[in-house]
């Protein structure tokens, strides 16, 4: 019985590779190595390690080892492969930046007119009643309290009375309202990952909203005339899962899954909506070099426009007879990701350093972050400017021609005695 202390590999996952290892060397040496019946061979015939009884390799989580039932010639077989897959994990450090940019433009234009004929015993209306969505009508004087934007036109101060309600004998009200919004979302996600390891961050929060209602009386359960609000929630995340592969030159394959949901449209009678996306892939790039893995941009109009059949095609004047609303969105959506290669316990404690300066950096300029820019932090230290690859390009060929001009000389005899050594 053998226990071997790991010091940086998981014993769970080292034990599940070393059965297999163990369990395809045994039938190889069952075999004599070239498929063959024949004795088993020893560690000392081949190049191979392979191990000649029966080996059990059991993980011992708490402390992280490894325990091998086998002979104490087949553990210094394993031993070595042990060895090799506990070897330092290298990790690297990420930076991510999600930008996205929202603009809308809303103009809404809308004309209210009527005209009251009065009559014996009764009267004539006639008009065109293109309302704004604030509910102004040139019927109700009322409605001029909830007005928004402009508002404009006449009213009569006669009055006609049309089945018991008093209303302007004519009036024309023309309303005009335009609508601007912009946001602009900024999400800094960062992590440290370790090499050919997933490393999942998640953040957001869940909204109410109201999914219907339920009235009384339909069930056993409910009083009879009661109103039941049925209230959902809807959880809104940013999703990012990345999984690093760093390889000896210095460059990073990174398997990417990004998604996101917030908040749409929040009127309506059907309830919210929900803005999504999501974006999965592979990039490569090197150490502490931005990428953009995601951006999209969209532009949408839409026009809608409520009128009364033929008068509001009429040239100038069917602007009194409809109703009008433009509306324009714009997003540009950006998805940026910096790693960082870890190289030892100073690169550590420069990544604690920075992060702490920008949290003290953040608290102190509230009132100038629409102001400060990304910039990433570069360690120009690991970089080579393009003189040095200049350099670099010249030495290689300098190099390349001293090695074809040694192959062209002819190999010839030094100068000089000729000595003989007896055996």
């Amino acid at each position: 019985m053998h226990v071997y202390h790991l010091q940086h590999g998981i014993a769970a996952d080292l034990a599940t590779v070393l059965s297999a290892v163990v369990q395809s060397s045994s039938s190889k040496s069952a075999q004599g190595g070239n498929g063959a019946s024949g004795p088993p061979l020893a560690v000392a015939d081949t190049n191979e390690p392979r191990v000649q009884g029966e080996v059990r390799v059991i993980a011992e989580g708490a402390s992280n080892s490894l325990v091998v039932l086998s002979s104490g010639r087949d553990f210094l077989a394993i031993k070595q492969i042990i060895r090799e897959l506990d070897e330092p994990r290298r990790q690297v450090y990420i930076e991510g930046m999600i930008v996205e940019v929202q603009i809308s433009n809303d103009l809404e234009t809308g004309v209210s007119a009527h005209g009251a004929i009065p009559g014996t015993g009764s009267s004539l209306v006639v008009g065109g009643l293109g309302t704004t969505s604030s509910g102004v009508s040139s019927l109700d004087v009322k409605t001029l309290g909830n007005a928004t934007g402009v508002v404009t036109g006449v009213l009569s101060t006669a009055t006609t009375t049309i089945m018991g309600t008093t209303i302007p004998s004519y009036g024309a009200l023309l309303t005009a309202l335009a609508t601007k919004t912009n946001s602009n979302v900024v999400s800094l996600p960062s992590m440290t990952a370790v090499d050919n390891q997933l490393t999942h961050y998640t953040i957001g929060t869940n909204i109410p909203y109201k999914k219907g209602l339920t009235y009384g009386g339909l069930s056993g359960t409910t009083t009879p005339g009661s109103t039941t609000v049925n209230i959902e929630r809807e959880p809104l995340e940013l999703k990012l899962d990345i999984k690093p592969h760093i390889s000896p030159d210095g460059t990073i394959l990174l398997e990417i899954d990004h998604a996101a949901k917030d908040l749409g449209d929040v009127g309506g009678e059907l309830g919210p909506t929900w803005n999504t996306r999501e974006l999965k892939g592979q990039v490569v790039v090197r150490d502490q070099q931005s990428i953009v893995i995601g951006g999209m941009i969209s532009t949408k109009e839409y026009v809608t426009r409520s009128q009364i059949p033929i008068l509001g095609d009429i040239p100038v004047i069917g602007t009194l007879f409809r109703h009008t609303l433009k509306q324009k969105r714009k997003s540009n959506l950006v998805i940026l990701l910096t790693p960082y290669i870890i190289h030892d316990q100073l690169d550590v404690e420069a990544i604690v350093s920075r992060r702490k300066k920008q949290t003290e950096e953040f608290i102190g300029s509230l009132s100038n972050l629409d102001g400060l820019r990304y910039q990433p932090h570069i360690d120009y230290g690991r970089k080579r400017g393009l003189v040095e690859e200049i350099n670099r390009a010249v030495q290689l060929v300098e190099d390349d021609q001293v090695v074809l001009r040694s192959l062209e000389r002819p190999a010839a005899a030094k100068s000089g005695l000729v000595e003989t050594r007896l055996p």
